[in-house]
């Protein structure tokens, strides 16, 4: 038993080795700059948003990493009047952030571009920021609260076809997990039975 043990220890010990190694492996290899070039991403960080009440704001990201040696211009823009928006290049070169005020329903998208010196399309990315209607504008007080009444009403109605389609989906996801646990089970026990009888 004390071999077995042993065994055992070194294995785990092994494998915790690999693992540090493939994780400080994948990290260099982050950290060193192998971005696809020439790239643009444009996105929202966690927490802001893309759908928009009128008067919100939200704040939109955009890295953009030119070809190493190969001349280009920048080209940005935000086509739809629904949005208020303002380009501000950060400290880092190659950050931009669009400050996105919310004015009227729409959708607004933000485009951003790399082009080179001939005006052809080198990169290329955009995100479309939803500016919602807002039915209550210019209500009375009682027109509203029958609004949201009427809301409220239609979403306690639906709770009883959510329930069915809820409960189909957990039956479903149940049986699938039921599979996949047996099949799982049999998997550990054939490695255990292997592990034990060296």
């Amino acid at each position: 038993m004390n071999k077995k043990f042993k065994k055992i220890l070194s294995m785990i010990l092994c494998m915790s080795l690999l693992v540090a190694i493939f994780s400080v492996g994948a990290q260099a290899k982050y950290s060193s700059d192998e971005i696809e070039r020439p790239s643009v991403k444009v996105y929202t960080k966690f927490g802001q948003k893309t759908k928009l009440d009128p008067g919100e704001t939200t704040e939109v990201t955009i890295e953009y990493y030119p070809e190493f040696g190969v001349p280009f211009e920048i080209e940005y823009y935000a086509n739809d009047p629904c949005c208020d928006v303002e380009f501000i290049q950060d400290d880092y070169p190659v950050i931009f952030t669009a400050k996105v005020k919310a004015v009227s329903p729409g959708t607004c998208t933000i485009g951003f571009r790399i082009v080179d010196l001939e005006g052809k399309t080198l990169a290329f990315d955009y995100i479309d920021i939803v500016v919602k209607d807002n039915p209550t504008e210019g209500m009375t007080l009682g027109e509203k609260l029958d609004y949201y009444k009427d809301k409220v009403s239609a979403f306690f109605n639906s709770i009883p076809d959510m329930i069915e389609m809820y409960n189909y989906m957990f039956n479903l996801i149940a049986y699938l997990m039921s599979m996949s646990l047996a099949s799982d089970l049999a998997i550990i026990r054939e490695w255990f039975t292997q592990l034990f009888s060296w």
